[in-house]
């Protein structure tokens, strides 16, 4: 299937799936979906230590994706937009800042920014800074590390592509669940095709 016919199925099918935001843990989802489920950062010399910043431990919904290094442009423009209607205002931004601890891709302005505007999330490969504020912030927050050291901002980074965080690939559209044990990622398609196999077995009698 090319990349453009699967876009095409993620939007009709996000437009209809409604993703639980407190109701589901990533041990359980795991369990469900064994080798189809995506564990970024857990491969053998992939280690990432994902770490809680936000208000929220618990989040889930549909990756917008953002690749950049030491620039936090892309992000912030993100974060000033409006949530896509094909992520039924579950929006997360998942950014590739290549594992960089040289300095924060996101501080408090640009989270309250995303907050405002709907965004449930926002996960860096990278760091983050203004932590004592961001824990303040209602939304969930996840990165490698923090540091006082701000990016620079010179209009560089791509969005709406492939990204990869440590041995996993996050494509745009896809499901992505956070909480206190990791952040665990499914295609939508075997998704739903799992809740329409539930919804079969709940109706028999």
């Amino acid at each position: 299937m090319g990349h453009t016919t699967k876009s095409l199925i993620v939007d009709t099918l996000t437009t209809s799936i409604t993703v639980p935001q407190d109701d589901f843990a990533t041990a359980d989802l795991y369990d469900v979906f064994l080798d189809k489920a995506r564990i970024p950062g857990s491969g053998s010399g992939n280690i990432m230590d994902w770490r809680h910043y936000g208000g929220k431990t618990k989040f889930a919904g549909y990756a917008t994706t953002v690749k950049c290094f030491e620039d936090n442009s892309r992000l912030q423009e993100l974060a000033l937009s409006a949530v896509p209607s094909t992520s039924t205002n579950a929006g997360i931004l998942v950014v590739d800042a290549g594992a960089s601890r040289r300095c924060a891709i996101m501080g408090d302005q640009i989270a309250q920014t995303a907050m405002s505007n709907g965004w449930k999330g926002v996960i860096i490969s990278g760091c983050v800074r203004d932590v004592s504020i961001l824990k303040e912030i209602s939304m969930g927050i996840m990165a490698l590390g923090s540091t006082p050291r701000k990016s620079t901002r010179r209009g560089e980074g791509q969005v709406h592509i492939p990204i990869q965080l440590g041995d996993v690939v996050i494509q745009p559209g896809d499901l992505i669940f956070a909480d206190d044990d990791g952040i665990l990622v499914l295609d939508p398609i075997v998704y739903r095709e799992q809740q329409q196999e539930q919804q079969k077995h709940q109706k028999q009698p």
